[in-house]
């Protein structure tokens, strides 16, 4: 198992405590896992940017990741693909059976009883 050494911890420590001081980030979780379990984890900063009575961030914080969800979804089908689980040429159709038969429309302002 892959594990952080008490010097390795030590400087990830010492360069989240940077990372505030020198308010590179105003907040942050930062975590490292492998398929054994949690090999790191450290949070900090406040939960409302320049907000000093809302709290401090902990480990067990909702965060909004808006359009990184994309990048993640792209990762994970990628490392599929790379394991032979995910055929990239297959039809999405395979996946989704409701867009075997997509309903395409070409002229918006018509009549809908045409379709």
């Amino acid at each position: 198992m892959v594990r952080v050494s008490a010097n390795g911890k030590e400087a990830l420590d010492a360069f989240a405590a940077a990372v505030l001081v020198e308010k590179k980030l105003p907040t942050f979780i930062a975590s490292a896992t492998n398929v054994d379990g949690e090999i790191y984890s450290k949070s900090g900063g406040r939960k409302v940017v320049k907000d000093p009575n809302s709290g401090v961030v902990d480990l067990d914080g909702v965060w909004w990741l808006y359009s990184q969800t994309k990048m993640i979804t792209h990762l994970a089908t990628l490392q599929l693909i790379e394991r032979l689980l995910l055929d990239p040429s297959a039809p999405v159709s395979t996946f989704f059976p409701t867009f075997a038969n997509p309903i395409i429309l070409e002229d918006v302002s018509s009549d809908e009883s045409s379709y």
